[in-house]
């Protein structure tokens, strides 16, 4: 069952709405329950799960050269652009216009760049 779980997390990782609390109701189980199976089977929490996937998304979509962050935010299921210009700054170490910048000028990201600088 938890492949079922993480098969609806990759489906549906976009859902503005996306609570631990919705996925739990979905699948009829406490949300303890799935956060324990899930980070046990996976290595990781689910927000953390569904932050990375929104984030991957984001990339995606920048390197397909959508440039409103705003839009490409609520795209990846973040409400609020500023929140996840935050998250990707976290996540990615750089700004989302940061990463932008470098795809649009050099065709490459910035950790590809890092990459084929070493």
């Amino acid at each position: 069952k938890i492949l079922l779980i993480k098969k609806y997390l990759d489906e549906n990782y976009c859902d503005i709405d996306f609570t631990i609390e919705k996925l739990a109701n979905e699948f009829s189980y406490s949300k303890k329950y799935i956060s324990e199976i899930f980070k046990k089977e996976f290595g990781l929490p689910v927000q953390q799960y569904v932050t990375l996937l929104r984030i991957q998304n984001a990339c995606s979509l920048m390197e397909k050269r959508i440039s409103c962050i705003s839009d490409i935010s609520k795209l990846c299921g973040f409400s609020d652009p500023l929140y996840f210009s935050k998250v990707f700054h976290k996540v990615k170490h750089c700004t989302p216009t940061a990463y932008q910048k470098q795809v649009y000028m050099n065709g490459q990201t910035p950790v590809q760049k890092a990459q084929n600088q070493r």
